[in-house]
């Protein structure tokens, strides 16, 4: 058995790094420009380390109004570490990232092997379907931003949580994994089913502490907030569906996204790096034939839930289910509006149970195959494998650095105004023709954004025609919320020096 794990770690690291290897060259991208280089948090000869207990994700104080209220020190000091050793170069960032995903991929491996651990003495073909935890072609999004650490280095806690917990009975790194990401929380109710469903250790006494712990870390998480216990409000640009007026319309939209991104799980065919206004449409109608979709989607995850629960104490894919779901649920919109409709990288963690369902479920059908067909099934999952893993590597290169970021976005979400708004930005020094016609656009679709004529001022004035400059920037100071002028005063004077 440990000769057999060594060549399944070995498989599946090596399949990880192949996979991300070439992001280890990449630039800064998106995020992580407010994560990073934006983050005076990350500066080691600026702000002092404990700081980061004091504030959210982007460097902002957790007590203000104005944070998104994300804590995650122990990512930042990560970022801290890369900074002291190579300032804001980016390939240390990356590197850093290549290197958390192997480790990761390899934990899982372990995760697969203790809780499917009653079926152990047959994982003769275990490490090829577990291969597919290291090339989810999704995790592009989260492996090239150097800021996916913050899902890299939870995710590299949650699994090795996991792990102890199911061999040692080890609890010690429950809280950890929450300092890294929010979802690190879900680590309570993952904990819970496997005490739940286990024979020999399943005991009325451990899940009730873990269920006091949760309560209590959930108090304590508030508590950090200060007196600003209201969420951070989203702005239609960025979540347009927690501004539905009607709630049902709220809950077959969010559903629809549940089913997207069920989907992107099972084909990542087209992928985006954002999906903001006007990417993905409202469901408002009951008759829309999306719902048709989720409600498929959902009978299918309850169904799979349901009959895995009533088999859990013989079957372990009642766990690997739970592993799935429960760290979906912070992303899902259902308990707060998240800042972005769907995201590619919110699938991170939920992969991991998707993985080892798609390994477990695998080795079922393996188990079952004759002689015969057992060499062609093998070959069948060798080549699902080696085309994910060429998607992986062409996806990367997206990602390179925002220029191809954005233009490959395009061909993916072309109404998109934060799509538009960000390739015109990008081009702009460069064509600030082209740019205009993005800029153009997206100011088309979204009259009433006002950082949208705040942009397209920029480009008139690039292209000297200071008329259609200064109509646009008057409309984007009646349009903000805020008085801006005078940073509207310096993009235009900035953009028309050039």
């Amino acid at each position: 058995i440990q000769r057999e794990m060594g060549w399944s770690v070995v498989a599946v690291g090596a399949t990880a790094f192949v996979a991300f290897g070439n992001t280890m060259f990449s630039h800064f991208t998106w995020d992580d420009r407010g994560a990073i280089l934006m983050n005076l948090d990350v500066r080691t000869d600026v702000t002092p380390l404990r700081d980061l207990f004091a504030h959210d994700f982007w460097g902002m104080n957790l007590s203000s109004p104005q944070s998104h209220k994300s804590y995650r020190p122990l990512t930042v000091a990560t970022f801290r570490l890369n900074y002291a050793v190579h300032g804001l170069h980016p390939h240390g960032y990356h590197i850093t990232n290549v290197l958390l995903h192997v480790v990761v991929s390899i934990l899982v491996v372990s995760t697969g092997r203790v809780l499917c651990s009653p079926t152990r003495r047959h994982s003769v073909h275990r490490h090829l379907p577990l291969s597919v935890v290291g090339i989810q072609p999704t995790s592009s999004s989260r492996t090239t931003q150097s800021t996916s650490g913050v899902d890299n280095g939870s995710h590299w806690l949650h699994v090795f949580g996991y792990v102890s917990i199911a061999w040692d009975n080890d609890y010690s790194n429950l809280n950890v994994a929450t300092m890294a990401k929010e979802t690190g929380f879900t680590m309570f109710a993952v904990l819970l089913a496997m005490e739940w469903s286990s024979d020999t250790r399943y005991s009325k006494a451990q899940s009730g502490a873990l269920m006091v712990a949760g309560v209590m870390f959930l108090a304590w998480r508030v508590q950090m907030n200060g007196s600003s216990t209201t969420l951070y409000t989203w702005s239609i640009y960025e979540n347009e569906f927690a501004h539905l007026p009607s709630f049902v319309s709220k809950a077959m939209s969010y559903a629809h996204v549940h089913t997207l991104y069920l989907w992107k799980l099972l084909w990542p065919q087209y992928l985006c790096y954002d999906y903001g206004w006007n990417t993905i449409h409202a469901v408002t109608s009951i008759y829309d034939v999306r719902n048709l979709a989720s409600s498929v989607a959902y009978m299918a995850v309850v169904g799979a839930v349901g009959t895995s629960a009533s088999h859990r104490r013989t079957s372990p894919l009642f766990v690997l289910l739970v592993l799935g779901i429960c760290p979906f649920v912070p992303a899902s919109h259902v308990l707060f509006p998240v800042g972005t409709i769907l995201a590619e990288r919110l699938l991170y963690l939920p992969s991991v149970g998707f993985c080892l369902v798609v390994g477990y479920a695998t080795e079922r059908v393996l188990l079952a195959a004759t002689a015969a067909t057992k060499p062609k099934l093998v070959a069948l999952l060798g080549l699902v494998l080696a085309v994910a893993t060429s998607r992986t590597i062409r996806r990367n290169l997206d990602w390179h650095d925002e220029h191809t970021l954005f233009q490959s976005a395009l061909s993916v979400a072309p109404t998109s105004v934060k799509v538009l708004t960000n390739l015109g930005q990008d081009i702009l020094p460069k064509d600030a023709r082209t740019a205009v016609l993005y800029l153009e656009r997206a100011v088309a679709l979204m009259p009433s954004y006002s950082l949208g004529h705040l942009n397209l001022a920029a480009g008139y004035a690039a292209l000297k025609k200071p008329l259609q400059a200064m109509h646009h920037l008057v409309q984007s100071i009646e349009l903000v919320q805020e008085p801006k002028a005078s940073t509207i005063y310096i993009f235009i004077v900035q953009y028309d020096g050039m």
